[in-house]
């Protein structure tokens, strides 16, 4: 497990491995770059646990895992884009609920023959993200893995108790919209896996996806956002979230925002799969009340963050006809 062939596809930069450095070797780097603190962080890496300073609210906590060959592949993710995408879905969860981040810890089980250089890229993407939207990499663990890479991040925030954003609370008659662009995480991963040229803006938003932080907060304010979550399965499967008993989504096909730069290689089918179904746009879909639309979309268009109508919720449940598009990845399904 330890030769240089075994390492083929993973990284190698740098010459010292963590099986050279050792635990606490590797353990000193990481305080030594990572452990100053802020102001809302008492106590940081290098105890046994983070101390953090917070306002009267609630405290929210989410955790995403990351796995090799299952949600990335060394061969066209740089250790840098693994560390930012791992933040990134964690701050996306916390934007979902309309929370404000303020601290992410970092797990990463890794082979020993990692280099001490590329775990560090990991966590320096993790912890550059997470400074982007007022947050800190406070702790984690670090652990050797003969198996497939496994990195893991919790990330804390703070909210109101009275602007939590949930699931499952929209009404009838109100309007689906949703953030941005879609289909262009998907779009990326499709030409990483089959190696294939396209514009570098859709491989971007697979590598390193933009939590939209800043809109949770808005929308948390707003009067009349009913439910939200993020985009992380595809828009047809997390917009049924939003969804209480007895209630579906009429989709509005024609205005579903599909990234322009998909344009330029799929066709106008494919482009509408991959936005309903492919995923990891990481986006906020939301239900908001009708009367209160026009006001939000407004709103969110001074800060410069577009917004789209993209559906209304009726009531009664529609059954899915067969072929309709489905999320284009789920654990564990055979």
């Amino acid at each position: 497990m330890g030769s240089k062939k075994t390492n083929q596809g993973r990284w190698g930069r740098g010459k010292v491995t963590l099986a050279e450095a050792g635990e606490q070797q590797a353990l000193k780097r990481i305080g030594k770059e990572f452990g100053q603190t802020s102001s809302g962080v008492l106590i940081g890496i290098g105890d046994d646990a983070a101390v953090l300073r917070s306002k009267a609210g609630c405290s929210v906590l989410c955790q995403d895992t990351l796995v090799e060959n299952v949600d990335f592949r060394c061969r066209w993710a740089s250790p840098q884009d693994l560390g930012h995408k791992l933040a990134a879905v964690n701050l996306s969860d916390l934007a979902a609920m309309g929370a404000k981040p303020l601290a992410l810890t970092v797990s990463l089980s890794l082979p020993p023959q990692t280099s001490l250089a590329d775990m560090m890229a990991i966590l320096r993407g993790s912890a550059q993200c997470a400074q982007r939207y007022g947050a800190q990499v406070v702790g984690g663990d670090l652990s050797s893995t003969d198996g497939p890479m496994v990195v893991s991040a919790s990330a804390l925030g703070f909210v109101s108790p009275k602007l939590v954003l949930k699931r499952g609370k929209a009404r009838i008659g109100d309007y689906i919209l949703v953030s941005g662009t879609l289909g262009a995480a998907a779009a990326g991963l499709n030409l990483l896996e089959l190696n294939r040229s396209g514009p570098r803006a859709l491989i971007q938003r697979q590598l390193r996806p933009l939590p939209q932080v800043e809109l949770g907060g808005l929308l948390s304010r707003h009067r009349g956002v009913n439910a939200c979550t993020d985009i992380s399965d595809g828009l047809e499967v997390d917009g049924e979230q939003l969804l209480a008993a007895g209630q579906h989504i009429e989709w509005f096909s024609q205005e579903i925002p599909i990234a322009p730069a998909m344009k330029k290689i799929f066709s106008a089918a494919e482009c509408l799969e991959m936005a309903m179904g492919g995923g990891e746009d990481f986006e906020l879909i939301f239900s908001c009340a009708s009367a209160e639309t026009k006001k939000l979309i407004q709103k969110a268009q001074r800060v410069g963050i577009a917004l789209s109508v993209i559906g209304e919720v009726k009531k009664g449940t529609k059954k899915r006809k067969n072929g309709q598009i489905k999320a284009a990845y789920e654990h564990f399904r055979v």
